[in-house]
Parts: C-alpha cells; structure tokens; sequence
C-alpha cells in the first residue's frame, strides 16, 4: 500500500511540472502576440493574435458602452479563465499546477497513518519511503513558490492593460502619421515630376510659337495633329497629375516627333 501511495505520488509530481509548464507557455505565447499585433513586418496567424484582438474589441465595446472608464482586469481575468490550453481549460490545468501539492501533502500523511497501524514505523524500508515522499512535497511546494504562476497571472493582465490602454492607441497613431507621410511624399513626387516635364516642354512649345507666327499654315497644321492626339490618348491614358492633366495638352516626346515630321 505504501509503495503504492508513493508510485501515485510521484505520477503528481510529473504531472504539476507538465501542467506549470502548459500554463507558463499560454503566458508566454499571449505576451508575445502583444509585440505582433501591431508589428506589420512580423508574420502572425489569427491564433497567434485571438487573445489579445478580443480583448481589445471588447475594450473598445466597453468604451462605447460608457462614458466611464471600464474596468480591464475584472474583464481580462474572466477571459482568460475561459480559455483553453489545448483541448484542456486554462481553470483546470491552473488548478492542477496550483493545488496538487495538497494532494500530495495528503499522501504523506496517509502513508504515515498507514504505517502507524500495521506497527511497521520502524522498519527501515517503510521509513526510507516515508521520508522520501516528506522530502518530495517539501520539494513540489518550494517548486510552486518559485514558478509563481498567481503572481504570473496577474503581471500578465497588467501588460494586457498597460498594451490596451497606452501602447496600442500610441502605435495606432504611429502608423496614421507614417500613412500620411507616405501620402504627402507620393503627392509630392508626382507634382515634382508633372513641373518637371512641363519644364521639358516649354523649349518645344515656344519653337511651335515661333513656327506658327513664321509660317501659319504649318502651325496651325501642327496643332490641328496634336490636339488630335491628345484627344485620343485622353479616352486611353489616365492622366498622371492634375498639373499635367490640366497644364500640358502633348508631352515632350510627341511635339518632337511633330516637329521633326514637318
């Protein structure tokens, strides 16, 4: 019956390390889906990010909701106790890391008491076990001490609402900032280069001038086949700029090929 007791006793044991262990890693991954979530360059899939997304739509339901400030904690903490860890909740494999070591303190008291009875204290085999499965649970708590998974809990839910209520609105505003920049530089390049090709156009348009006021038959010859031109590559092309669109009726490479035909 003792050896029994005790064989049970060490199955607890690997059973609270393989729990610590289940649990610690959900932490981990739920920390680490709060550097990804807002990082584009960093590859994420839906599991990675699921806790985290839902806790921010909730905030931001609970914000709408009311006027007040909404409470986070209560709301993550209720959250994360619904959770899964694999095909197990996330209540009962924390319990089983938390409070086996009762159990086990159980054990040693019943394998005590059992040896009591049958008077067999004093052997020395029935002592070796006793004292090694005290010297075990003595272990398993000082090993429930150091893991801390309470204490781990509850810096995991202030990271969660230090991220919700301070990070994420920051590195939204980040990325608004950095989309608008890229707006202004785009808008800027495309101006940049329609006062560029304007500027290549003017030589061209003023020797067109000078060949309308020398000779007007072919001037005006000339601008009949450009405006033509234009209008065909209107109805196909898409005007790159509203500068080129409304300053330049011909770019440079037509009005040069016009000339050099005439």
């Amino acid at each position: 019956m003792l050896i029994t007791l005790f064989a049970f006793e060490i199955i607890l044991i690997g059973l609270t390390m393989f729990t610590t262990r289940m649990v610690e890693h959900k932490f981990y991954s739920i920390e680490a889906s709060l550097g990804m979530y807002c990082n584009k360059r960093t590859y994420k899939t839906k599991a990675d990010i699921r806790f985290i997304e839902m806790m921010i739509e909730e905030y931001k339901r609970l914000c709408s909701d009311t006027d007040e400030e909404p409470e986070l904690a209560s709301a993550i903490s209720l959250k994360l106790h619904k959770e899964y860890i694999g095909r197990f909740s996330y209540m009962s494999v924390m319990n089983i890391a938390n409070k086996t070591k009762y159990l086990m303190w159980g054990i040693f008291v019943a394998e005590v008491l059992i040896a009591w009875i049958n008077q067999e204290a004093s052997k020395g085999r029935v002592l070796v076990i006793i004292f090694s499965s005290l010297l075990l649970t003595v272990m398993m708590c000082f090993y429930s001490i150091v893991k801390g998974l309470n204490e781990k809990q509850e810096t995991l839910i202030d990271e969660v609402i230090h991220y919700i209520r301070n990070v994420y609105p920051m590195e939204i505003r980040k990325q608004k900032k950095l989309e608008q920049k890229n707006i202004a530089d785009n808008y800027k390049k495309q101006n940049t280069t329609s006062i560029d090709e304007l500027d290549s156009v003017k030589p061209m348009v003023k020797e067109l001038h000078e060949l309308e006021q020398s000779n007007p038959m072919q001037g005006n010859k000339v601008i009949q086949i450009a405006q033509k031109e234009n209008q065909r590559k209107s109805t196909t092309d898409k005007p790159r700029s509203s500068i080129s669109q409304k300053s330049l009726e011909l770019s440079a490479k037509d009005i040069a090929q016009l000339l050099k035909d005439l």
